[in-house]
């Protein structure tokens, strides 16, 4: 560190003592302490150089400080400067920059939790109305893409076979025969940003229906938990099954057997047993979700809060900008930063600089 003290920088300290109150009332208690004494004009504090408070000044040692130890955390850069220099408020100071250097940013993993606690959508109030659809592949099958739908109250899942080729128009008429021919229009639709569902024939298809049509962020299959699990397996969180639910008996698996012994006997008592089924299902499903809420919150932050039109980093874990030539291994963990052109809930737009027409929507962004 001693490097640093060029002529020019000691130049810089010595006026700076003319205007700092601090360093001007130091000189009168010089004489009263062997640890505090003057050479070459320099004011030396329990033998380090006493720095006025410069915002300047104090920027480029810092800045200096930091860059010499290869950007290491803000305890070895204060360890550091404490050997050599003093100022009042420098671990403030020192915390302040190496919390907003950009390089620490971009490049290093976060240490801290991961923010943005759990909120799950409403429960639905009855089956086949609120529908949750995925695209699951590809295979090397004809039909090397699957659509599900599946019902967010009762979990029933309808498959429909579709191609990776299809056009939205096509994609559209292979849901509407496989769904709303069958079940009917639903209230409200949730879906990821696939092409398909951001284009102009199907929004003017939902907007005929009028379905309420929700899309998630992307890279976050958390808002739908649901859809996903039909990737791997339906896991029972209403207490019944999806077939009971919605068709309102319990399916018939030894046709032996002579049927269901608690089929209802009256139409009343029928529509008691699917009442009360879907009441049961729906406090059990809000049970289950509250359990999930408080388990996954257990280990996460809250989201701290971004302004409209400030600046922040994307993850490029999963951004991957175009501009960038490395390789993965060599990018930097974060991009930006970013424009913040609109927050809405628990996500925001920000505006990408390199395409100036393109926006991202991001469920979190780092808030460095």
């Amino acid at each position: 560190m001693g490097s640093i003290l060029s002529g020019i920088l000691k130049q810089r300290i010595i006026e700076g003592y003319a205007s700092n109150r601090f360093c001007q009332s130091l000189k009168a208690v010089l004489p009263l302490r062997d640890s505090c004494f003057k050479r070459e004009r320099l004011l030396y504090v329990d033998n380090r150089l006493l720095v006025p408070r410069s915002k300047d000044l104090l920027h480029q040692l810092i800045s200096e400080a930091h860059d010499w130890l290869g950007h290491l955390g803000f305890l070895k850069t204060i360890v550091e400067l404490r050997r050599d220099f003093f100022w009042p408020g420098m671990t403030r100071n020192t915390a302040n920059f190496v919390c907003s250097c950009l390089v620490c940013q971009r490049t290093k993993a976060p240490t801290t939790a991961p923010t943005g606690k759990m909120l799950t959508p409403t429960i639905p109030q009855t089956p086949l109305c609120d529908l949750a659809i995925d695209f699951v592949g590809p295979s090397t099958a004809h039909y090397n893409l699957i659509l599900t739908c599946t019902d967010r109250l009762s979990g029933f899942v309808q498959i429909i076979p579709v191609l990776q080729k299809d056009t939205a128009e096509k994609t559209v008429a292979r849901f509407f025969t496989g769904w709303l021919a069958t079940f009917g229009s639903p209230a409200t639709i949730i879906s990821d940003c696939d092409k398909t569902w951001t284009s102009k024939f199907w929004k003017s298809l939902i907007e005929r229906l009028n379905i309420k049509f929700h899309m998630t962020s992307a890279f976050h299959p958390q808002a739908d938990g649901q859809r996903k699990s039909v990737e791997f397996a339906i896991n029972v969180s209403t207490g019944f099954s999806p077939f009971e639910l919605v068709f309102g008996q319990r399916p018939c698996l030894f046709p032996s057997s002579g049927g269901p012994s608690d089929a209802p006997t009256t139409v009343t008592s029928w529509l008691k047993q699917r009442e009360g089924s879907s009441e049961e299902a729906r406090d059990n499903l809000w049970v289950s979700r509250v359990k999930q809420a408080l388990q996954h919150n257990k280990r996460c932050c809250p989201r701290p809060l971004i302004a409209e039109g400030s600046w922040a980093l994307l993850d490029s874990a999963n951004w991957r900008g175009h501009h960038q030539t490395s390789t993965d291994k060599l990018k930097e963990r974060y991009e930006g930063p970013y424009r913040v052109k609109r927050v809405f809930n628990n996500g925001q737009n920000v505006e990408l600089a390199f395409r100036p027409a393109t926006t991202a929507t991001q469920h979190s962004i780092s808030p460095r």
